[in-house]
C-alpha cells in the first residue's frame, strides 16, 4: 500500500487555482487574467486548432469547458512551457506538443510526493499527446514535485510523452477507460504509473528506464502499480501489454506490481508482452483474482547487486482464481493459493 493514497485524493479533491495565464490562440486575443485559455477555448470552433506561442504559461485552468479543441504550439517555433495545468469538469480537449516545466514547483504542505501541478478531474475525452513533463535534474527526493494526476475522469489519454525527474510521474484514482502508450518514464524517485479503482485501463508499449528510487525508502519503487485501498469494488479489465523495463543506469524498481490491500479480487487482467531487465524480486506481481492471464513474459535477473542484494526477478501469482500463465521467462515464478491454474511453457532463467 502506498502512503500517500489519501493525500492524492486530498489533491485531487481540493485543488486550488494559481493566479496567471498567458495565452495566444489562432484569432488575436491579448491575455489579460487567468481565464484567457478558457475563453479561447470557448470561441474556438469544434474540431479547431488553437496555438500558442512560446512563452511560459502559468495558472491554466480549464473548468466547465465542453467541447472539441486541440491546444498545441506554433509548428518551428519551441514549444509552450506550462508550469502546471488544471482540468475540471471539462471534456473534448487535446494537448499535444507542450512541455511542462514543473521544476520551480514549490513543495505543498503534504509532501513532495503528493504536490501534483497538473491535475485532470472529473472529466472526460481529454487527451495528452506528445508532451514533456519533467522536473529538474538537481532535484532531491525531498525537493522533487510528482507530475500528472487522473481522477475521477473517462476517457482519457497519455500517449508519445515523456516523464522525467520526477517524484511520481502519472497517478490514476477511479478512472475507467483509461490509456496510458507509447510513454516514457526515466529519472523518478519512485513510481512512474501508479493508482487504484480504475477500469477498462490500457497500459501499452510504455518505457521505464534509468531510475533512482532512495532504498531508504519504505515505499517500494514500481514502474507500473495497481492498489486496492480506499476502493469499495473491484477493479476490472486491465491491460497491461509490451511493456518494457530496464534497470540502465538508475536503481532496481520493481516492475509490474498489481497489490491488493483489500482482498478485492480483480476481474479480467491480462499482463502480456512485457520485458525487464534488471527488476527487483516481483517483477511481475498479482494479489487475489479471478480469470488473470499472465503470458508471453520475459523478467530477466541480472547478476550484479545493487546495494548489496542480488535481486531475482520474480513473477508472482497469489490467491488467484482462473490463472493462466503460459509462455514465461523469469528468474522464479511462485503461485500461493491459486485454483484453476493453466501452467505451460514457462521458463526459469538465471542471472545475467
Amino acid at each position: 500500500m502506498k502512503s500517500a493514497l489519501s493525500c492524492l485524493m486530498m489533491v485531487l479533491v481540493a485543488a486550488t487555482a494559481p493566479t496567471v495565464a498567458q495565452v495566444g490562440p489562432t484569432v488575436a486575443v491579448t491575455p489579460r487574467d487567468a481565464g484567457s485559455v478558457l475563453r479561447a477555448l470557448r470561441r474556438a470552433a469544434p474540431g479547431a486548432v488553437v496555438t500558442l506561442p512560446p512563452g511560459v504559461y502559468s495558472g491554466v485552468v480549464i473548468s466547465g469547458y465542453s467541447g472539441r479543441v486541440t491546444l498545441t504550439g506554433v509548428a518551428g517555433q519551441p514549444a509552450p512551457v506550462f508550469t502546471d495545468l488544471q482540468v475540471k469538469n471539462s471534456r473534448g480537449v487535446t494537448f499535444r506538443g507542450l512541455e511542462f516545466d514543473l521544476s520551480h514547483t514549490p513543495v505543498g504542505g503534504l509532501g513532495a510526493e503528493a504536490t501534483i501541478p497538473i491535475v485532470v478531474a472529473g472529466s472526460s475525452d481529454i487527451r495528452f499527446d506528445h508532451v514533456n513533463v519533467h522536473g529538474a535534474p538537481t532535484g532531491t527526493l525531498a525537493d522533487t514535485v510528482s507530475g500528472m494526476l487522473i481522477g475521477a475522469s473517462s476517457r482519457v489519454s497519455v500517449t508519445n510523452s515523456e516523464f522525467s525527474y520526477l517524484h511520481n510521474a502519472l497517478a490514476h484514482l477511479n478512472d475507467d477507460h483509461l490509456t496510458i502508450s507509447g510513454d516514457s518514464f526515466h529519472n523518478l524517485w519512485d513510481d512512474a504509473i501508479r493508482g487504484g479503482g480504475s477500469n477498462f485501463v490500457t497500459i501499452d508499449s510504455n518505457h521505464c528506464f534509468s531510475n533512482h528510487p532512495d532504498l531508504a525508502d519504505p515505499d517500494h519503487p514500481d514502474c507500473i502499480q495497481f492498489w486496492t485501498t480506499n476502493t469499495r469494488a473491484a477493479t476490472h479489465d486491465i491491460v497491461i501489454s509490451n511493456n518494457r523495463y530496464e534497470r540502465a543506469a538508475g536503481t532496481a524498481t520493481q516492475f509490474i506490481f498489481v497489490g491488493n490491500e483489500l482482498r478485492l479480487p480483480y476481474e479480467g487482467v491480462r499482463i502480456t508482452g512485457n520485458a525487464a531487465i534488471g527488476a527487483q524480486w516481483n517483477a511481475i506481481r498479482i494479489g487475489v483474482g479471478h480469470n488473470v492471464e499472465i503470458t508471453g513474459n520475459r523478467v530477466t535477473s541480472l547478476c550484479a547487486p545493487v546495494g548489496g542484494i542480488a535481486f531475482t526477478a520474480r513473477i508472482m501469482a497469489s490467491g488467484v482464481d482462473g490463472l493462466l500463465l503460459k509462455d514465461n521467462a523469469a528468474g522464479a515464478f511462485i503461485l500461493q493459493d491459486d485454483t484453476e491454474v493453466v501452467n505451460d511453457h514457462n521458463a526459469t532463467t538465471r542471472c545475467q
